[in-house]
């Protein structure tokens, strides 16, 4: 039985961890993006608006927590 790296598996998944929160913060980018460059008046979208901006926020607490960890 092959003996595994243990440091080459701990370097393997502080990369992948890496590129989760990368890409996790992207799509929080991308989401802020769309949040705030629509074209509605503020009846359409002020309720809208409110709600993503709570998810937004969530999903950014979230992300510095999982850095954190």
């Amino acid at each position: 039985m092959k003996k595994i790296d243990k440091k080459e598996v701990l370097q393997i998944a502080i990369q992948k961890q890496q590129e989760l929160t990368e890409n996790y913060t992207q799509r929080v980018s991308d989401m802020k993006a769309d949040t705030f460059s629509r074209n509605a008046s503020a009846s359409q979208t002020e309720d809208r608006h409110s709600n993503k901006l709570d998810v937004l926020q969530a999903l950014e607490k979230e992300l510095d927590f999982a850095q954190k960890e």
